[in-house]
């Protein structure tokens, strides 16, 4: 009897530990979903609600790439590089272009003279690749034999050195009498236009168009060269030109 009772009392004390961890387990569950519905309502997040877009922090929008700003290199004789009738700036720093203006002005110097390194085609041939105007002036300083040719070699330098340049020629200035015009200059003004022709480059003529023809005031006291005056009428008569030869593509 004795045995019997004491296993029906283990019996009953089993039963009761199990009731008592099966209600441990409810009253755990219970306790996690009622945590989980608090935190629910504190986050405002319920099933039936569409998840916020998560913002992103990328670079932003690429800008548009500004255009560099155009180089611009003139190539000269003493009416590039100035004398002493002039005091002033030479006319390639009174263009007032938007753009990088180099003066290569080397007095006497030509398509065939100035010597090792200083003829048209010379410097020409040293130009950057990234060169994006080139003009040419003068020719008064060379002999009219064999002048058409060597203008014909400065452009084909200038177009190997930078091929992506444009080219302007500008003839050789006249600054003494209008009405006297001397026949050498027109044959020099003649084989300069001819070569520019050939090659389809544009070409300014400052004998026909008349740069010097009221003189007074534009030329110096030896009678040839450009005073402050005569720079600004240059840098005048070009303007226009070099704004639209440096004016971004359309």
């Amino acid at each position: 009897m004795a045995r019997g009772t004491a296993g029906r009392d283990w019996q009953n004390d089993a039963g009761a530990r199990l009731v008592a961890i099966i209600a441990v387990a409810v009253l755990g569950v219970v306790a996690v979903g009622t945590a989980a519905l608090a935190l629910g309502r504190d986050t405002g997040v319920n099933e039936g609600a569409t998840a916020a877009p998560v913002p992103t922090y990328g670079a932003g929008p690429t800008p548009t790439p500004t255009a560099a700003t155009p180089s611009v290199v003139v190539i000269g004789d003493d009416f590039t590089s100035g004398t002493a009738q002039n005091t002033g700036p030479e006319w390639p720093a009174l263009l007032g272009l938007d753009a990088d203006v180099t003066a290569q002005g080397v007095a006497e110097s030509g398509y065939l003279v100035g010597g090792a390194g200083a003829t048209f085609a010379d410097r020409a041939a040293a130009l950057p690749a990234t060169t994006n105007v080139i003009v040419f002036l003068g020719g008064g300083d060379d002999p009219v034999a064999g002048l058409q040719a060597g203008v014909e070699s400065a452009i084909a330098a200038a177009r190997t050195a930078a091929p992506e340049s444009r080219l302007i020629v500008v003839g050789p200035p006249w600054t003494g009498s209008p009405d006297a015009v001397a026949a050498s200059m027109i044959a020099r003004r003649d084989a300069v236009a001819a070569a520019a022709s050939a090659a389809g480059v544009v070409f300014i003529d400052p004998i026909a168009d008349g740069w010097f023809a009221d003189r007074d005031g534009l030329v110096g006291a030896d009678g040839i060269h450009p005073t402050d005056a005569g720079h600004a009428r240059i840098a005048e008569r070009l303007r226009p030109v070099l704004q639209e030869a440096t004016a971004p593509a359309a």
